[in-house]
């Protein structure tokens, strides 16, 4: 199954930040115009981030208006056989438009090449493929 939430913002103004809009009950960041990315992978460059508007006072933090409840519009339950087929096979849903090799997103290849290593207690990364 697939599972979908639809959530209302209600009236958006914007807040002077680029991608950033803000209501009565919560905010917005459109992160493709809040957080420019040279990825083309669209998991790292689309995105949408609601946050309730309490948050913007600590005093607040606790209470129920620190909350997206009240927004939530609908919940969605899609058989994945069926949202699969609405998808489609286009190229807008392959493989390789998805995750394309480092060869083509270059912010990626600067992941692969990056020199820091992480701290021990983090793990390890493990590359597979040619030349590793």
């Amino acid at each position: 199954m697939a599972y979908v939430v639809v959530m209302d913002t209600g009236p958006l103004r914007p807040a002077g930040i680029p991608g950033y809009q803000i209501g009565n009950d919560c905010r917005v960041i459109d992160l493709r115009y809040s957080v420019p990315s040279v990825y083309l992978r669209p998991h790292a460059q689309h995105g949408l981030l609601m946050a309730p508007r309490a948050l913007h006072n600590p005093e607040m933090s606790n209470g129920p208006e620190n909350s997206l409840n009240d927004r939530v519009a609908a919940h969605l339950r899609i058989r994945l056989g069926d949202a699969l087929e609405w998808l489609g096979t286009g190229g807008m849903t392959s493989t390789y438009t998805l995750f394309p090799p480092a060869t083509k997103d270059i912010g990626f290849k600067r992941l692969l090449e990056s020199p820091i290593q992480p701290a021990p207690s983090l793990g390890a990364i493990t590359f597979y493929g040619p030349g590793y």
